[in-house]
């Protein structure tokens, strides 16, 4: 006599299926949660990148301009000498940072400016004629929350400074 053969059924319970679909859309849901915090950190990272690029810009076109003699690409005056007065400009860039406007102009929502640019530039504080002239920059956007070039920016959603020498050659 042969043993019958036992056929059972494979497959999954109603159960286990069940528990399998309610773990993958925790997942899912969790991961869609993520998703706005990705791209506005992703967003934050792009606007940092761009106003590093910008300062990088206006310090490269001061120190590639004679003291006295106004930039070519941000029409910026580098001091004289060291022993200035404590100076400041204010200035508007698009995305690209091109100049939106004129310096030390107010914003104009026309041209479309994007970021804020300051500068001031801050005597040195030891007696010489070759003394390097110390240069602040900060960068704001978006460059609309503070429109009027009299205040300093305070209203800003992001900002990036940067402080250098400039030599007076």
């Amino acid at each position: 006599m042969k043993p019958s053969k036992i056929i059972t059924a494979a497959g999954f319970s109603l159960v286990e299926v069940v528990l399998a679909l309610g773990l993958i859309v925790f997942c899912m849901l969790t991961l869609m949660a993520l998703l706005p915090v990705g791209i506005a950190s992703d967003q934050q990272s792009i606007q940092q990148s761009a106003a590093a690029n910008i300062s990088a810009a206006v310090l490269a076109d001061l120190k590639a301009t004679k003291a006295g003699v106004s930039s070519t690409l941000f029409s910026l005056e580098k001091p004289v000498t060291s022993a200035v007065s404590p100076s400041s400009h204010t200035f508007f860039v698009d995305d690209n940072g091109a100049l939106a406007g004129s310096v030390d102009t107010d914003a104009s929502p026309a041209a479309s400016p994007r970021y804020r640019v300051e500068i001031n530039f801050v005597p040195s504080t030891t007696a010489g004629s070759m003394q390097a002239v110390a240069v602040h920059v900060r960068v704001t956007w978006p460059a609309l929350a503070d429109p009027s070039v009299s205040y300093p920016a305070a209203n800003f959603s992001g900002s990036f400074e940067v402080i250098s020498a400039l030599d007076q050659n």
